[in-house]
């Protein structure tokens, strides 16, 4: 399934508008779950390693990613401040159990980056990865196969909005990010 990339503020094709909160939903069967808190907001639908991401805690945009030529998201099931993402292996030490979605887009303009499982990917492709974090073990992680991530929307320096749809090994995820921009973010 493919979510074309939408105007500022306009509907994706899932019905959620980007950065509004979608209201009640039935986050058990993996249906649109929307924010609960937390720093900006977005909506996953799909499950992951057999369960429903859930409701949305917070969607942080990493001020200091790896390559500076990347817009990298962050999708969070449970709150996540941004000073959390300041400290390498921050992976290992957000709340036990939070289903982290990271969607690195190589470039930022607005437009729709398809998702590849090279280890390089070129300008105008994505590389995704969902990670369960674990404060006394590895955290587990699984690299999406396939997809796209779109940017609808871009401050700089505040916020980014957009929607992906997401295929892995045996899942899909599918959803929209309204991520605030986090100075001192980076990858884990």
């Amino acid at each position: 399934m493919s979510i074309a990339a939408a105007g500022c503020g306009s509907s994706s094709s899932g019905g959620s508008s980007v950065g509004v909160d979608a209201g009640p939903s039935d986050a058990a069967a993996g249906t649109d779950a929307p924010s609960v808190g937390g720093s900006g907001n977005g909506t996953v639908m799909g499950s992951i390693d057999g369960s429903p991401f859930g409701a949305v805690g917070g969607a942080l945009w990493a001020g200091a990613p790896d390559d500076p030529t990347t817009t990298v998201v962050y999708v969070f099931s449970k709150p996540v401040a941004c000073g959390e993402l300041q400290n390498p292996g921050w992976d290992t030490k957000i709340p036990e159990g939070t289903r982290v979605l990271e969607m690195k887009a190589f470039g930022s303009d607005l437009k729709t980056y398809t998702v590849v499982t090279t280890p390089t990917p070129a300008p105008g492709e994505a590389s995704v990865n969902y990670t369960l974090s674990s404060q006394t073990a590895t955290p587990k992680e699984e690299s999406s196969r396939a997809g796209d991530v779109s940017l609808a929307g871009l401050t700089p320096k505040t916020s980014v909005q957009g929607t992906f749809s997401l295929t892995f090994a045996s899942s899909t995820l599918a959803g929209t990010f309204d991520a605030v921009f986090c100075p001192g973010g980076h990858e884990p």
